[in-house]
This record gives structure tokens, sequence and C-alpha cells, in this order.
């Protein structure tokens, strides 16, 4: 007959996952910009998307952006048809580059996005303004810190319910990194009510969580 552990040999734990926030200003701005063009062929369309995108470009260069700041998203150049009752018919060509754009000065956002408008024209396409934060160490540390609390708080509202105590810890497992979260009161206004289009930073949260396993006593 197989022999029985000792209750000594059983080890009595409790994991909870703790959860933290912390918010930090963002200073950063990624904004996803295109142009869209049609023509009677490709090569026309090419053309015009790139003479409208080299003008953006050059504003945007002039603003103090970085080339390492100006990344290349996608190019395409496609078919445009019309549908009637005879079936499709051709009748050109599209055109559609997009480039990201990162603003490392967060209060020159709002007059870059006007000159781009002013040298595109008609074929500018604004797809998105994301702000970021360049460095998120210090929040992301107070993040960790408030999941930890969080987490010995769980354990400890348990352990009293049920009457042990919590005894030291045994494990610690990040189950989700730090990450940002939505921006709070921030927003890029879509209508010029100014000479430049307002940017209001707001705050970025950065959350996490952490599994932590702790004996009990």
């Amino acid at each position: 007959m197989a022999q029985q552990p000792a209750e000594a040999d059983w080890q009595r734990t409790i994991q909870v996952v703790g959860r933290g926030q912390a918010n930090t200003a963002p200073d950063v701005a990624v904004v996803q910009l295109g142009v869209r063009t049609t023509a009677p062929t490709a090569q026309e369309a090419s053309q015009a998307a790139a003479a409208a995108l080299n003008a953006m470009l050059a504003v945007v260069r002039q603003a103090g952006v970085a080339d390492r700041d100006i990344q290349t998203g996608y190019v395409n150049i496609s078919p445009e048809y019309q549908h009637g009752p005879e079936g499709a018919r051709r009748i050109g060509h599209s055109a559609m580059n997009t480039v990201q754009v990162r603003v490392t000065s967060l209060e020159k956002t709002g007059a870059i996005i006007d000159a781009i408008i002013a040298a595109g024209g008609d074929l500018v396409v604004i797809n998105s303004v994301q702000l970021e934060a360049s460095d998120t160490q210090a929040a992301r540390a107070d993040a960790q810190r408030m999941a930890l609390l969080d987490a010995r708080a769980q354990a400890e509202h348990m352990a009293g319910v049920l009457g042990v105590t919590v005894g030291p810890v045994l494990q610690i497992g990040q189950s989700a990194p730090p990450r940002p979260g939505p921006l709070r009161g921030a927003r890029m206004m879509a209508k010029m009510v100014a000479d430049v289009t307002p940017i209001e930073a707001g705050e970025l949260t950065i959350s996490t969580e952490i599994a932590v396993t702790f004996a009990l006593t």
C-alpha cells in the first residue's frame, strides 16, 4: 500500500492577479497620412500621387521632422471600374500612397497637419493621429508597483475570510506586460476653428497585470 504524504508535505498557497495603472503625458504624435488620385492611366495616377506626396513631405521636413521619423506605409495602383447594365467597364486607375510621420514636438503637430493639407490639397488623406509617450519607464514602474500592492491586498482579503495568514511570496509572473491604454482627454478637432488645427494631449494610461503566488500559514 502506497504511503500517504504527511500533512506537512502539502504547502498551502494562494494565487492572485494584481492590476495596476499609471498615467503619463504624451509628447509624440504619429500621423498616418497619404494621397489618393485617379487618372486615365496607371502612370498618370502614379505620377500625380508621387507629386502630391513629395510636396507634402517637403513641408514636413521644413517643419523639422527628420528623415528617420518618416516611413512609407504602402503603395497601391489599381484599375477603376464603372458597373452598369452591360457589366464592368474600366474607366481609369487609382493610386494610393501612404506614409507615417512621427512628430517629436507635439506642439507643432497641428501646424504640420495644416501645412500637409495646404500642400496636398484635395488629394490628402489623413487616416489617424495617435499620441504616444517617448519615455514610459516611470509610468510602467508605477503600474507594476500598483499591481503588486493590489495582489497583496487581494491575497490578504481572501486569507482573512478563510481564517489563514498570508506568508511569503513564492512566485511572481507578469501575466500581461505594461501596455499603453486609451488616451484620456486627448482629441484632434476635425474641423479647424482657428488658424492651427488644435491637438490636445490628455493623458496616456499604462496598464499591467501581475500574477503572484503566496504561501498560506
